[in-house]
């Protein structure tokens, strides 16, 4: 019976050092079963790339060096350790051999029993880049580097270089995520002063999923204007919890859109409380998400630009997480 081994990798992107791996056993006759790692992930700091993308990825790679013997598999992520194992079990069926560069993933393989082999890295193999630094690397370089050159030929075909950018850049992540996904947002902001919505609106296409942008700065504004319940004000305050969380549906409610941020927070550098910040999103089923900041820089300024991050970032979250289990 023809041996089998299971490579498994994000493959974030696919590279020299996947290649030389599969080569290897592909020379030796196994057939080679190849696991995508955190297969639900995309668009993200460490996981840029689509299940899909990756598996395109492999596939070019494979066939531009006429390799034919092996099958792609999707392997997600799980919170429990034993329930990743029994799925890679599900999902795979049985094996020879494990080849892995991820301690944590030979150590759970190891109580099993399965022959595990490891990557001995050698210097200046991969074009002078080690195999741990090419996914560092090959994006800032904009170069083959390190890349099999149907992978360099993808990757520039789907505009990778400009993505990794976007994914670094809040406002830009979010931009793709409710672009690419038919969603919509509306914003409610006192201590930001607009600076959320001058965010989200920064990216052409803005139109597409940008309902509202009120800037809700005095007790009255959002008495009047958000609807804001007087009682909850005069009991919580302006800049509370509470009060952020009501600014965050009633704008909602307001624009009809399928998400929204709410913030207040104090930016005044003569306040004592200066950096508390208090963020509220709010998704399509009207489930909030509530956050309390402490943001420790002295200036105006950079507390509103770090705010403003932080809402960003946290909304993306959100709607990922909203993706995810749809």
């Amino acid at each position: 019976m023809k041996k089998s081994v299971l490579i498994i990798g994000r493959f974030q992107p696919f590279h020299l050092g996947h290649l030389h791996i599969i080569e290897k056993y592909h020379k030796k006759k196994f057939f080679i079963k190849i696991g995508i790692g955190s297969s639900e992930k995309s668009y993200e700091k460490q996981n840029p790339f689509s299940e899909e993308e990756r598996e395109n990825m492999i596939n070019f790679a494979l066939k531009e060096k006429n390799i034919k013997n092996y099958k792609i598999y999707k392997i997600p992520d799980t919170s429990d350790d034993k329930r990743w194992i029994k799925n890679i079990e599900k999902i795979i069926g049985e094996f020879n051999v494990l080849f892995t560069g991820n301690s944590w993933v030979e150590r759970l393989f190891k109580k099993d029993n399965i022959e595990i082999h490891k990557f001995k890295e050698k210097d200046g193999r991969f074009g002078g880049i080690k195999a741990r630094d090419i996914r560092k690397k090959w994006l800032g370089l904009k170069s083959r580097k390190g890349l099999p050159k149907a992978v360099h030929k993808y990757l520039r075909r789907i505009y990778a270089f400009e993505r990794l950018n976007e994914i670094n850049d809040s406002g830009k992540k979010v931009h793709y995520l409710l672009s690419t996904n038919n969603l919509s947002i509306s914003v409610a902001e006192s201590c930001t002063g607009g600076a959320i919505s001058r965010a989200l609106i920064s990216y052409p296409g803005a139109s597409k999923f940008f309902r509202l942008g009120v800037v809700s700065y005095s007790k009255d504004s959002k008495i009047k204007n958000l609807k804001v319940s007087k009682k909850i004000i005069n009991r919580y305050g302006t800049i509370s919890k509470e009060t952020t969380d009501l600014m965050a549906v009633k704008i909602k409610k307001l624009s009809k859109s399928d998400y929204s941020i709410g913030i207040t927070g104090h930016a005044d550098p003569s306040d004592k409380k200066q950096g508390k910040i208090f963020l509220s999103v709010v998704n399509p089923k009207n489930v909030l998400t509530s956050k309390k900041l402490k943001i420790s820089l002295k200036d105006r300024n950079k507390i509103i630009n770090s705010a403003t991050k932080k809402a960003l970032d946290l909304l993306y979250e959100v709607i990922k997480e909203d993706l995810l289990l749809k």
